[in-house]
């Protein structure tokens, strides 16, 4: 991750009132216009969100636009992403889809995915989120993997709200690759799947 932010211009415009009176809109942009996050490079890179929405459902759009590869100012990364979210009779379902593209050693290359999750209320203290995403790297330019994969994951995440404050959030998960072997094993060989097991915990202050 970038860690050096210097010189930066931050514009922010906020359109609406409360969710209950009609459509929040905001838009907000970020121009990066010294150091570059990483110091990689001299390049600018510039940055920009607009969201539309209401308590029940909202659409965010957000790009990157810059250089972003270590010692190249010239060749620029574009990233798009469009997420969304309803709620149908207490179930959230967000949406997600990015597409970006990038020149590397000359060539350009294009990656682009989506996926769906539902998180459903079990209880006022439980609720189970599921994740379907899927991404297609043609070139290998995001996963690194030879032969251009597909990439899908499928996850099973209960929450449990132990108090206001306090959140447990178990996670299982699988992903598989095809076309190309997109993830390694514990010796550094190349495989096409795996599985995860994950545990979080939330505190809120």
């Amino acid at each position: 991750m970038r860690t050096t932010l210097t010189k930066a211009m931050l514009v922010t415009l906020l359109v609406g009132g409360s969710a209950s009176a009609g459509p929040d809109i905001s838009i907000s942009g970020f121009v990066d216009t010294s150091a570059h996050w990483n110091a990689n490079n001299t390049g600018k890179t510039i940055l920009g969100k607009a969201a539309w929405g209401a308590e029940a459902w909202g659409v965010t759009g957000s790009f990157l636009a810059g250089p972003e590869q270590a010692g190249n100012s010239g060749d620029y990364r574009q990233s798009y992403d469009v997420t969304g979210f309803v709620i149908v009779e207490g179930v959230k379902v967000n949406l997600q889809t990015n597409y970006g593209n990038e020149t590397v050693a000359g060539n350009r290359v294009h990656w682009v995915g989506g996926g769906i999750q539902p998180v459903v209320p079990v209880t006022e203290a439980l609720s189970i989120g599921a994740r379907v995403e899927r991404f297609r790297d043609p070139e290998g330019a995001r996963t690194g993997a030879a032969g251009g994969p597909t990439v899908t994951n499928v996850s099973v995440a209960p929450a449990w709200a132990i108090t206001k404050a306090l959140t447990v959030r178990v996670e299982a998960r699988v992903d598989v690759s095809s076309g190309g072997d997109a993830f390694e094993d514990a010796s550094g060989d190349p495989k096409d799947s795996q599985a995860t097991l994950s545990a979080e915990v939330f505190f809120r202050f």
